[in-house]
């Protein structure tokens, strides 16, 4: 994926057209070492620190900072993320992992359009991967119906006036496996290095998320359906990682390609979106 979105970086009429590369250093550096996961974890908060957020806001911040760990405010709560070292010569970051954006589509949500997330006390760790959405692979079960939600990657907290361009991605895996979480074709590093929020949404695959008997309790294309609730949770959220609501790009790859071609056309993805972007495509049956 990188060197197609290289090209397009470059380009003055591209989807990224705001971004430009700021130096031949910059150009050449080696994506290829992100292959892991260089989150550093937060250091251990003394046992008194948490009552300090009642006296002293400044100093329970200070802690934060020093413990490689930063919180953000969302409608719904706040969240505490965790700064990442970036691929060779790329910029650090930070992740916020595991948010939620719908409610766990179990019991009567099942097979069913999903529902906002609801609220939460205190603050929620996003310094961990969420649950995968069910699915099979090597002949395992894998993942948790609790798994809509968003990885966020952003190159700063200390906000530009105009905000960041943000790209919301998502995965392939023939709408029947997949996930957001870490791999290196879907690793941050190239795109937060150049002013870009990354926001990986997990969508239902498999028969939850596309089973369609065309009955009141299984309509069909609940998956679809998480993609546009994951988009609406990005145009009311992404002021709170410094991406701008205003260039939402949406972008996905394969089956995710697909998923973008769909909510173009869908009435309810309007106005969550500026650009959609699609990468080897499957073609819709016609």
């Amino acid at each position: 994926m990188y060197p197609h979105l290289k090209r397009a970086l470059g380009r003055k009429d591209s989807l990224f057209a705001p971004i430009k590369m700021r130096s031949r250093e910059a150009r050449d550096i080696d994506y290829s070492e992100g292959l892991l996961d260089t989150s550093q974890p937060c250091a251990e908060m003394p046992r008194s620190a948490g009552a300090l957020w009642g006296s002293s806001l400044f100093v329970w911040s200070f802690l934060l900072a020093r413990a490689g760990c930063q919180e953000v405010s969302l409608s719904s709560g706040r969240l505490l993320g965790v700064h990442v070292q970036g691929a060779g010569a790329a910029r650090d970051y930070w992740a916020f992992r595991g948010v939620p954006f719908g409610a766990p589509p179990v019991d009567e949500l099942r097979f069913k359009a999903p529902r906002p997330a609801a609220s939460w006390d205190g603050v929620r760790d996003a310094t961990v991967e969420g649950n995968m959405c069910p699915q099979v692979k090597n002949d395992q079960v894998r993942g948790a119906e609790d798994c809509l939600n968003v990885n966020v990657y952003t190159p700063s907290l200390d906000c530009p006036a105009e905000g960041y361009a943000v790209l919301v991605f998502f995965y392939g895996g023939s709408l029947i496996e997949g996930s957001n979480r870490y791999a290196p074709e879907y690793g941050p590093d190239f795109l937060v290095h150049h002013d870009v929020v990354l926001i990986l949404p997990n969508y239902r695959v498999g028969a939850f998320g596309f089973l369609n008997l065309n009955t009141p309790g299984i309509p069909g294309n609940a998956g679809l359906k998480d993609g546009l609730l994951a988009l609406r949770w990005v145009r009311d959220n992404a002021r709170a990682f410094c991406g701008d609501p205003d260039r939402v790009t949406i972008m996905g790859q394969s089956a995710g390609a697909k998923m973008v071609a769909y909510l173009a056309l869908a009435e309810g993805g309007r106005g969550t979106y500026e650009r959609p972007c699609m990468a080897t495509t499957m073609s819709p049956p016609t």
